[in-house]
């Protein structure tokens, strides 16, 4: 919408217009209609979990990242010394550190999952996508423990006598199987919120 702005005194059509009107003869005007009627918003119902869903999604959470975190950056690290001295020393150092604030974790994690199979929350709707979702979890993470008794460990308590580095290049490519294993535990978790509603 556009409203002519002349003031009384301007020239006549045909006649020279002065400089100082250039910027007064039209503008744009925009009008917003005031509607008084309150508006209605819907909001999203808000998430509730049970407080034993909520500690299993933040443990898993947890050892996600400590899983990923062990392959990425603590056992590709050991490619790069190729000294066995050092590698024995780091294997040792890195070692006790992944236990404590990975593996403790992770067993903690472990016996959680247990207890929820055995003895889940109930669910408003959604329950046979709860008890699929505990033991897909539970199986991801016995895959994960028995890849490490048979095969990470035994390794790494040669890594730590040996300084080897071949050994050490074997390790990182089978731990992919424990790195999958806690990346396909989260996604269980995510699978339970996603579909249950308590």
């Amino acid at each position: 919408m556009h409203i002519k702005n002349r003031p009384l005194d301007s020239p006549s059509p045909g006649s020279p217009i002065p400089a100082a009107h250039l910027l007064s003869l039209h503008f744009p005007v925009h009008l917003t209609r005031f509607d008084p009627s309150p508006k209605t918003v819907k909001m999203a119902a808000p998430l509730v979990l049970p407080l034993s869903i909520a500690s299993y999604a933040l443990l898993s959470s947890y050892c996600l990242c400590g899983g990923v975190l062990e392959h990425a950056a603590v056992f590709r690290g050991w490619l790069q010394v190729h000294e066995p001295r050092q590698l024995k020393a780091l294997q040792a150092v890195s070692g006790y550190g992944v236990l404590y604030t990975y593996v403790v974790p992770k067993t903690a994690l472990t016996i959680f999952n247990a207890y929820l199979v055995v003895r889940p929350p109930t669910a408003a709707s959604g329950g046979s996508h709860l008890r699929f979702g505990l033991w897909l979890g539970l199986a991801m993470l016995t895959i994960s423990w028995v890849s490490s008794f048979l095969v990470q460990i035994p390794l790494q308590l040669r890594i730590q006598e040996t300084g080897d580095v071949a050994l050490a290049r074997r390790l990182e490519k089978t731990t992919w199987t424990r790195t999958w294993a806690i990346v396909l535990h989260a996604s269980s978790v995510l699978w339970i919120l996603i579909g249950t509603e308590f």
